[in-house]
């Protein structure tokens, strides 16, 4: 049995020829090797099989009436361009194999020919479709591999690109902490110190007067208590971000939490 070759294994073949008494005696020998053999009378019942079932490699003599076995090659290749075609003839001709091997027959077989011969250019047919479809599936994995790495570059490049905006906006929001931080102080500090000279002069002030002095020196120590808090945030830029509307996508940073820790700790001390 010729057909021992795993990688063979499943693969067929359609004997096409007008005579049912050749069609048949190869059939029977190609099933003797192992192989997966079919016959067709004529190349018009050959065009029905393959219309019907696929075939790996048809072995077609070439003078038959109706559809030749040079039609039968023209339209296999036109139609079924995977399929293998070996062409046999007694009256053949080199420009008759030329043509055959330029339409894309596999090989072509004069006849009478030894069955060895034919077997060892159907083993030689059917092991080289079988690798050409070994490398069409290592292809189609290499490229699906492919994908899947661009894939998870490009979605590591967007994770990067993301980290440097969000660096970016850090760094944005650094400064304007940083400036809000300086103006609001100066601000903050004439009215404090203004406030605390009122109240420390020893001199009774008004009851409208008094209560303005108490919570101008209060508010002023909750924004001085910010102050600290935006100051803290500046050197320590240790930010998590939080959603900007509950459900949302959108992100903030959390600054309004450490603000109001900072303004209660500073209540917590006065009140002590």
């Amino acid at each position: 049995m010729a057909n021992s070759e795993p990688i063979l294994t499943g693969m067929t073949v359609l004997v096409v020829d007008d005579e049912a008494d050749v069609c048949r005696g190869i059939t029977e020998f190609l099933e003797e090797q192992g192989y997966n053999a079919g016959a067709a009378v004529g190349g018009a019942e050959a065009v029905s099989r393959l219309e019907k079932a696929r075939f790996d490699l048809i072995v077609s003599d070439i003078r038959m009436p109706g559809m030749d076995g040079m039609q039968l090659l023209r339209k296999i290749k036109q139609e079924w361009s995977a399929t293998e075609v070996i062409l046999m003839t007694a009256y053949g001709s080199k420009e008759t194999a030329i043509e055959a091997l330029r339409l894309g027959a596999y090989d072509y077989i004069e006849k009478p020919f030894d069955v060895e011969e034919l077997l060892r250019a159907t083993t030689n047919c059917l092991r080289n479709v079988a690798l050409r479809r070994q490398n069409e599936h290592l292809i189609e994995k290499l490229q699906e591999h492919q994908r899947v790495l661009e894939q998870r570059v490009e979605a590591k490049t967007q994770e990067v690109l993301e980290h440097e905006r969000q660096l970016a906006r850090v760094d944005t929001l650094r400064q304007t902490l940083t400036t809000l931080a300086h103006y609001i102080n100066n601000s903050n500090g004439a009215i404090w110190s203004y406030a605390d000279f009122c109240k420390g002069s020893g001199r009774p002030l008004p009851p409208d007067a008094q209560r303005l002095v108490d919570i101008c020196l209060k508010e002023g120590g909750k924004v001085t208590a910010v102050i600290q808090s935006l100051q803290e945030i500046v050197e320590q830029m240790d930010l998590k971000a939080i959603p900007y509307i509950a459900g949302s996508d959108r992100t903030m940073f959390d600054i309004q939490e450490r603000i109001e820790k900072k303004i209660g700790e500073k209540n917590v001390r006065r009140e002590t």
